[in-house]
């Protein structure tokens, strides 16, 4: 999102599919060689095959769900923060 913001309007489509192709590129490559390392015998949690790399998504799922629940509570502070302010003046 942040790239699309910095490019004149002619080039949004250009900006935005570049961006997605390394990001899909780099991070799928990153995950498979992860998930390939635990699925092949490096322990993580303790575990290792399928049983390691069930609990890495778990984990990495549990990781997710807090860090969007912290920027939901933060969201909703700031649109308070922001209604009161509009009230006041």
């Amino acid at each position: 999102m942040a790239a699309v913001g910095f490019v004149p309007k002619q080039g949004i489509a250009v900006a935005d599919g570049v961006k997605g192709t390394f990001a899909y590129l780099i991070g799928d490559s990153f995950a498979k060689i992860g998930l390939g390392l635990i699925a092949d015998g490096t322990p993580i949690f303790g575990q290792t095959g399928w049983d390691g790399t069930f609990a890495a998504l778990n984990a990495a799922a549990i990781v997710c769900f807090v860090i969007m629940l912290c920027v939901a509570i933060a969201e909703e502070k700031k649109i308070k923060r922001n209604k009161k302010l509009a009230n006041a003046n």
